[in-house]
Order: structure tokens, then sequence, then C-alpha cells
């Protein structure tokens, strides 16, 4: 029989997670000695590698302990490891530091990579996957509240720190407003189109989340902006997106442009008139370079 510290060890699964696990899906199931010692058998250790790998590979756990054993075996053969890239394997890596709370290496290999790869291909190699990947260890109860919130201002940390200090911006380039509407917490998408674009020396205006509504036409006038960009992640209500969009656009000026991304914005499947929708980095900035050949700024701060 063996601990939860060699069973930890063993298959990289964190004993806060193993715990987690045994109380919600009730397995893996230990041995229990004097009523509070855990001891595991050698197939709990094969079915946990199992497991783990196939976790790795996108699937949940909630699916994984629902199933019987045959239908898990069926899992395990029809989903052959795959080959896993430098990117997918740093994104492994730092999730691996975020249970283990190892904040300062977290930090310095974000950094070290963001230098690397540069702008956009962090943010569409490594930002993205990254952060979407951590909402999905949370809600499978691999990560905790405070372990996301803490990745969330790590990240948020790295990609404010595009912008140089003596950056001269381009006078001739849109002005930028970002936040979130009401009721949308989350804000690193507006950190990474901000670090996208003011790396294109925009000027970008980021008020960060929960914005009222009837407040961004103000804020948009009082700091003469051509764009107002908003972020919305998975959660957020679609009835509620699409209403909100429509009163927002005819709130505003009509040459100010108003933009839209992140998970949540892929719920609209019509969207509403005068509204540009990014699904990528990529789309980001397209829409940033068209918009640039077809409008002329509004007067200069």
């Amino acid at each position: 029989m063996f601990s939860i510290s060699l069973v930890s060890r063993e298959t990289g699964i964190s004993i806060a997670t193993l715990r987690k696990w045994e109380t919600r899906y009730g397995f893996p199931k230990p041995v229990r000695h004097n009523g509070y010692t855990r001891s595991y058998s050698k197939e709990d250790i094969a079915y946990l590698h199992e497991v783990k790998r196939l976790i790795d590979l996108g699937m949940r756990p909630s699916k994984l302990f629902s199933v019987t054993p045959s239908e898990f075996s069926a899992l395990a053969l029809t989903h052959p490891t795959r080959a896993v890239t430098l990117e997918q394997k740093f994104i492994e890596d730092v999730i691996e530091l975020l249970i283990s709370h190892e904040i300062k290496k977290l930090r310095k290999i974000l950094d070290k990579k963001l230098k690397k790869l540069g702008v956009l291909d962090f943010v569409e190699k490594v930002a993205q996957p990254l952060t979407v990947l951590v909402g999905q260890k949370w809600a499978d109860g691999v990560i905790s509240i405070f372990t996301e919130h803490c990745y969330s201002e790590q990240m948020s940390q790295v990609l404010n720190s595009v912008e140089p200090a003596n950056l001269k911006y381009d006078e001739t380039l849109p002005r930028i407003l970002l936040t979130t509407l009401s009721g949308e917490r989350h804000t690193l998408g507006l950190d990474m189109v901000k670090a996208l674009l003011s790396e294109q020396k925009a000027h970008c205006i980021n008020l960060g989340a929960e914005v009222p509504l009837l407040e961004i036409p103000q804020a948009a006038l009082h700091y003469k902006v051509n764009v107002v960009g908003l972020s919305f992640s998975a959660s957020f209500p679609k009835r509620a997106m699409t209403e909100s969009l429509k009163q927002l656009r005819l709130s505003l000026a009509p040459e100010i442009g108003l933009w839209i991304g992140g998970s949540g914005a892929k719920q609209l499947a019509k969207l509403p008139n005068g509204i540009e929708i990014s699904h990528s980095t990529a789309e980001v900035l397209a829409v940033f370079e068209s918009y640039k050949k077809t409008h002329a700024v509004i007067d200069s701060f």
C-alpha cells in the first residue's frame, strides 16, 4: 500500500486534488488506517495515471469518474497519447507551478516566455489557451478559487509589462477604450488586447471590469476615443449581452466603433449592427488594421 504523498509524486496529481476527487466523485477510495491515514493500491495508482493522461488530453474528471470500468478502458484506447508541443509542455508546467503555489517561478517563466515568443505568439499560444485551461481546472476542482485569482493577477502583470515606458504613441492611430459590462469580472481578455494593440502603438485606455453601461458613452466622450472594446467570458448571459450591446451601440456616437471579443462573444449567432467581433488574436489585429485604413482619428489628446 502507498501513502497519499507518494501517489501524488507518482501521478503528478496534487494531494489537494486527490482529496477533492475522493469527496466529490468517490474515487480514489483509499484504505483508512486509524480512521485517518490514507493508503492506496498499485491498481489505484495505475488508474490515476490514466485519469491524469486523459485529463491532459482535455477530458473532464466528472466524465471519467462517471463511466463504468469497461467504458473507461474504451476511452483510454480511443484517446492515444498526443505529441506534446513545446508550448503545450510549457502550459502543463505552469499548471504544476500553480498547483504547488510556486508563484515566483511561475512569474519568472511567464516573463521569459513572453520575451522569447513576442507578444502575438505569447497571447495566441500561451495566454489564451492557458487561461481557458485554468478556468477548466477550477471548474473541475483541480485548483482553488484563490489559485485561479493568483494566476489571473500574475498573467495580468506579465501582459501589462508589454508597454515600454518610453513608447512614443502615434497620434494618427485610433484610441481604444477597453472595459467589461456590469456582471463581467474577467479582465484578462482586456489585458491581452491591450498588449497586442499597445505594441502597434495604439492608445489603449483600460478601465478594467464592470463599468456601468450608461457610463461607457460618457467615458468615450471624456477620453475622446475612436473605439470602445468589450470582452465577454463564457459565463456572461447571452440575452443580457445582446440587449446591452444594442443599447450601447445606440448610446455611443455613430463615429465611435464598438468591438467585442472573448469566449462569450462566440455565443452570438447574429451580431447587432455596427459591431465588430474578433475570435482570435489575428482577427483583433486585422480589425485594427482595417480601422486604421478607413477611419480618421478624433481630436488628439
